[in-house]
């Protein structure tokens, strides 16, 4: 017998994107005597109707495990499928300064007065200060700021801060 045929193609074209969600990261403090910190994250999820890969697009400094400066740096992820389509996210890396600046004073001072007066220069070393990030201020709060002392005990009272904000 007779026999016809006929064909015809079938396209299905995928249109749906990756769905991605990228991990929330809370601020970190800064590794104690250093001005940085290696930071370990979760791997973001995605999720698609065909296969999809996933790859880090931002700067290869902000990989997971990667040391990260202080402040903030965005991180970016990519979810690729099998025909292009893509999504992206976006999450920060916040490393704060969490250490306090060091301080160490000179020692106490025993001294007589200076003579024909009632009272004595003392010529004192600064104290010596360190700080992880060398973001620091010092200040004396003095009650003799000509470093002129009566007989007795006094005090002077040195301070250093960090300049950078801490949370």
């Amino acid at each position: 017998g007779n026999q016809v045929t006929c064909s015809f193609t079938v396209n299905i074209t995928d249109t749906e994107a990756p769905v991605i969600n990228c991990p929330t990261l809370s601020s970190l403090p800064t590794t104690v005597n250093q001005c940085n910190r290696a930071v370990t994250y979760p791997r973001p999820t995605f999720t698609d109707n065909c296969n999809a890969t996933i790859a880090l697009t931002s700067a290869p400094s902000t990989a997971n495990g990667s040391t990260f400066p202080l402040g903030i740096t965005p991180v970016t992820w990519r979810a690729t499928d099998t025909v292009g389509l893509t999504s992206s996210c976006t999450f920060n890396v916040a490393v704060y300064d969490g250490q306090a600046p060091l301080i160490a004073c000179p020692a106490n001072i025993t001294n007589v007065t200076d003579t024909g007066r009632c009272d004595a220069f003392m010529n004192y070393p600064n104290p010596v200060t360190t700080d992880n990030c060398n973001t620091m201020t010092s200040f004396l709060q003095s009650s003799y700021p000509s470093k002129r002392f009566p007989p007795g005990v006094s005090t002077e009272t040195w301070g250093v801060f960090d300049t950078l904000p801490s949370i």
